[in-house]
């Protein structure tokens, strides 16, 4: 994980926890992007260093490592947008969406990006 970016797209409760942990367990927090909506309810995070922001796109440009703490109504739609920014040499997605299992994400996504 060493100098390796990694973003927490849709930061709800679980992305929190897991932002926590990860500087907890020594990540620096420029290395951690939190995207959500509402920023009000990531201000914890942003006074610890964590860069947090709106823009998905943005933060996917940035990151090695994305964390997708999306719902599962939303996350296909969400892959399917950004789908054009993801660089198969690059990014590892790691999806936290409950009953959409790795099959349902290749179909979006195809075979060429590390999927978890």
């Amino acid at each position: 994980m060493k100098n390796k970016t990694i973003a927490i797209i849709g930061c709800g409760n679980l992305g929190k926890s897991i932002a926590n942990g990860l500087l907890d367990q020594g990540i620096p927090p420029n290395q951690l992007i939190a995207t959500k909506r509402n920023l009000d309810n990531l201000s914890d995070l942003k006074k610890k260093g964590v860069h947090i922001t709106t823009d998905n796109v943005a933060a996917v440009s940035t990151a090695d490592i994305l964390i997708f703490g999306l719902k599962p109504y939303t996350i296909l739609d969400i892959l399917r947008d950004l789908k054009p920014q993801f660089d198969t040499t690059k990014h590892i997605i790691i999806s936290l969406a409950r009953g959409v299992n790795i099959d349902t994400l290749t179909h979006v996504l195809g075979n060429e990006i590390a999927l978890y």
